[in-house]
């Protein structure tokens, strides 16, 4: 055979995923008749991973929208998410908690011919929110027993989320000792 082999057809420099012709040519020889044969090249999606990141909160009266953003693995060379179509959007019962609890955090919108793309979800904490209940000072005159009747506003109520608060009704506490001179602390249950 004398010649060089040459590559043709549109298999040459391809490098999206998909499926391309490869024709081959350039050889020849007195003694045989070449009879060429196209042959095909099939690049396949790589696969790309992307990783909903957790979020997290304290209890604050106001629904949750969004989300805190995704992590890539699986890219190829130097590519990063710009070689990705359409709009990152989040989902899942997040959408809209307000409430403590955990909830699911999805992610969709992106898509790659040249990617076939797993989607991980992650979730969102919501944490309750820390509310002091303080008891203001207090004075016994001494009746013989250990009950302490508590005004409602013997309470001291903080910690409540913007636009949120509560009060407490009258209620009855206990002195630790029904002597004036021993009774230093109330103790009161609250629901």
């Amino acid at each position: 055979l004398s010649g060089s082999l040459l590559w043709t057809g549109n298999a040459e420099g391809a490098i999206d995923a998909g499926n391309y012709v490869l024709r081959a040519a350039g050889l020849s020889s007195s003694n045989y008749q070449i009879n060429w044969a196209e042959g095909s090249l099939q690049i396949n999606p790589a696969a790309l991973t992307i990783q909903v990141v957790n979020a997290q909160k304290t209890y604050d009266g106001q629904a949750w929208q969004g989300g805190n953003g995704v992590t890539y693995s699986g890219f190829v060379a130097a590519e990063n998410a710009s070689v990705l179509s359409g709009t990152l959007a989040f989902g899942g019962d997040s959408q809209g908690a307000v409430n403590a609890g955990s909830y699911a955090l999805t992610a969709s919108g992106l898509t790659s011919g040249n990617y076939t793309i797993n989607w991980l979800p992650g979730s969102l904490v919501i944490d309750p929110r820390a509310l002091t209940v303080q008891l203001r000072p207090q004075s016994k005159l001494y009746d013989g027993n250990t009950v302490a009747v508590l005004p409602g506003n013997a309470f001291l109520l903080s910690g409540f989320a913007a636009g949120e608060g509560a009060s407490i009704a009258a209620t009855e506490g206990w002195w630790n000792s029904k002597d004036v001179d021993k009774a230093t602390t109330v103790s009161a249950n609250l629901t």
